[in-house]
């Protein structure tokens, strides 16, 4: 079997070998990702560097799944970011690996001034796709209304988008329990 830098520095001599061995090469590579993986899971440099280049990927790379919602969309990323130590250096002060990398106004570029380092539930409450409703003076998202209030979300969306109630009746109208 030929060694790692031997097949690809040459892959057509080895063409027929690829086809007995195809199997057994991604399993080998599968399996030293994993290792290679499992050593760096927690080191805070490469974790970093992991989010620098996803937010690059979905901002540069055209055959990127993400790309139509960020670089698609007129998304840039600040010219010092372009290089990982001017990064490193804005954002690696406030880095936690739990937390995500956020655009205070997604409608904004990726630049120091526009991010910061939050949780899932901060992030998925600061998307564009989030419907927001403002009831009795305060302006909140519809899955914020339904947590302050500890509302069942499919409740209450069937009741405003399905059954068109107003958000008045939607929030006050109280769940029937079936055996009180």
């Amino acid at each position: 079997m030929p060694t790692f830098q031997e097949y690809w520095s040459n892959p057509e001599k080895h063409k027929e070998k690829n086809r007995i061995y195809n199997k057994e090469n991604r399993e080998r590579f599968t399996y030293l990702m994993r290792l290679w993986r499992a050593k760096h899971k927690n080191d805070k440099d490469y974790q970093l560097r992991q989010r620098w280049g996803k937010m690059k990927q979905r901002c540069l790379n055209k055959n990127n799944p993400k790309y139509d919602s960020y670089g698609g969309r007129g998304i840039k990323i600040c010219v010092e970011w372009m290089d990982f130590k001017n990064f490193e250096k804005d954002m690696e002060k406030t880095f936690n690996p739990i937390l995500t990398l956020d655009r205070i106004n997604n409608n904004g570029n990726y630049c120091k001034e526009n991010c910061r380092w939050t949780d899932k539930y901060t992030q998925a409450n600061n998307t564009r796709k989030n419907r927001i409703i403002k009831y009795q003076g305060e302006t909140k998202t519809f899955s914020q209304w339904c947590r302050y209030f500890r509302l069942n979300i499919d409740v209450i969306f069937l009741r405003f988008h399905r059954l068109k109630w107003p958000i008045e009746k939607c929030f006050e109208y109280k769940e029937v329990s079936d055996y009180a």
